[in-house]
């Protein structure tokens, strides 16, 4: 290359609104992406307790159930007893 062949380049004035507005299109993409993920995380998060809550709920149903069904047998045999 030589000296000759190079072209300077031509001083072009920024067009401010149009970056100003691009910056904050872009800023307000990332934010709504970074909001959805978090959206994503705690849903996903809030199902796996869910589903440990419905297993010990269920495991209490069960006991409840049981001591239940002593009660009303207990109150049988008293009622069956007098």
């Amino acid at each position: 290359m030589d000296e000759n062949s190079r072209q300077p380049l031509a001083e072009v004035t920024p067009n401010w609104p149009q970056l100003l507005s691009k910056t904050t299109d872009d800023l307000s993409l990332i934010a709504r992406t970074e909001m959805e993920l978090l959206v994503a995380k705690l849903g996903l998060l809030l199902e796996a307790q869910t589903d440990k809550i419905t297993g010990a709920g269920v495991l209490l149903l069960i006991v409840a159930l049981s001591y239940g069904s002593l009660v009303v047998l207990g109150g049988i045999v008293r009622l069956i007893d007098l």
